[in-house]
Parts: structure tokens; sequence; C-alpha cells
């Protein structure tokens, strides 16, 4: 008996493949955005307020100085299988 023959075995990679994995990713790649930005924000002496999502980028929203109004600055995250590979910041 192989052991694709196992049901077992096929639904318990079934599972690993279609739940766990994207669900760690999220996570990850979630933490990884709160990071740029708060670094970002950090560096810079800004006010972090949070991550926006577009098409095709993501962006820092941030608080510059005693000004009310938003900023943004817009960048692309590299990341492969949940790990950190870099940041591409776009002007």
């Amino acid at each position: 008996m192989t052991d694709l023959q196992r049901p077992d075995l096929v639904l318990a990679l079934a599972f690993v493949v279609i739940v766990v994995y994207p669900l760690y990713d999220y996570l990850m790649v979630g933490h990884h955005l709160r990071r740029v930005g708060s670094d970002y924000c950090r560096e810079n002496g800004y006010t972090f307020i949070g991550i926006g999502h577009a098409k095709s980028h993501f962006s820092v929203i941030y608080r510059a100085g005693d000004s009310g109004k938003r900023r943004y600055a817009r960048f692309i995250l590299r990341t492969s299988f949940g790990r950190f590979r870099g940041v591409e910041w776009l002007e």
C-alpha cells in the first residue's frame, strides 16, 4: 500500500495545504507589514497610523509633525514562504 492510498494521510496533507499554510502566511505577512510601517515611522519621526493595501502595493499611513493630515509611503513587500526578503519603496 502506497502512502497516497491512505485517506487519513491525504486528508492531513490537504488540511495543511488548504488551511495551515495560508493562515501561517497571512499572519507572517501581517507581522512584516506592521514591522516595516513602524520602523519607517520611527526612523523618520512620524506617527504610525496603519497599513493600507492597493492592487499592487502597500502603503504606510502616517502623520508628520503637528499636521493632522494623513500621508502615505508606498512600498512593495518581498516575502517567500512567510520569510521577509526585503522592501521596495515606490515614489
